[in-house]
């Protein structure tokens, strides 16, 4: 019987420390997404004031051309 509740305790201690471990995992994890999230964002926005940019050369060229 004693044998089996220092079993018991030592499987709890290993369980808590696995759910330990895996919370900081999934936080890291998730601190990690919301970087890469942010970073898209930041270029989604770049790549608009990119493309605003290329028009506007582009319709001086055409003019410039005529």
């Amino acid at each position: 019987m004693r044998t089996t509740i220092e079993n018991l305790k030592q499987e709890n201690l290993r369980l808590t420390q696995e759910l330990k471990q895996q919370g900081m995992s999934f936080q890291h994890e998730q601190a990690t997404r919301e970087s890469v999230e942010r970073q898209l964002a930041m270029q989604g926005e770049e790549l608009k004031k990119a493309r605003k940019d290329l028009s506007f050369y582009r319709e001086n060229a055409a003019r410039q051309g005529q």
